[in-house]
């Protein structure tokens, strides 16, 4: 993931920081499992919900600046 881009863009910077927060949390969730089994299948659902809205945010961004990149391109053609 190219951190920077989605960083140093005013487009982006609240969904990066959004990402960050949800990465945060995942690591968080992995570490308060510890080492007791139903915990730990919790902290696994929870991951995976986690990790999907990480897809999500990342997807986001990424059509954010491809679409900001059309627009710089091509200041005065409408973009669909």
């Amino acid at each position: 993931m190219d951190s920077e881009r989605y960083q140093n863009s005013e487009k982006t910077k609240y969904l990066f920081e959004e990402y960050k927060r949800l990465d945060r949390l995942e690591k968080d969730t992995k570490e308060s499992a510890g080492d007791n089994p139903e915990l730990l299948a919790l902290a696994l659902e929870d991951t995976r919900r986690i990790e999907e809205e990480k897809q999500k945010l990342l997807a986001t961004m990424e059509s954010i600046l491809e679409n900001a990149s059309q627009e710089d391109a091509f200041p005065n053609e409408i973009i669909s």
